[in-house]
């Protein structure tokens, strides 16, 4: 049950939305860094180069053949 005067409902136009949930997006994007920066770890290449770039060229071939 809420105490004092009811609060109006919050009426925001489409360009005033936008930019908040703009804010919301960038906030949690900081609070992640923010949170990993803490403990940082290296990446690790766990695969050599011809590996990855036999992996792209399977990924580009079965693109390629695929039919929308």
């Amino acid at each position: 049950m809420r105490i004092g005067r009811p609060t109006p409902p919050l009426s925001l136009s489409d360009p005033e939305l936008e930019t908040l949930k703009q804010w919301a997006r960038q906030t949690t994007i900081r609070n992640y860094i923010d949170i990993n920066n803490e403990a940082p770890k290296p990446f690790i290449w766990t695969k050599t180069a011809d590996e990855i770039l036999a992996s792209v060229a399977r990924f580009c071939q079965r693109t390629l053949e695929s039919v929308h």
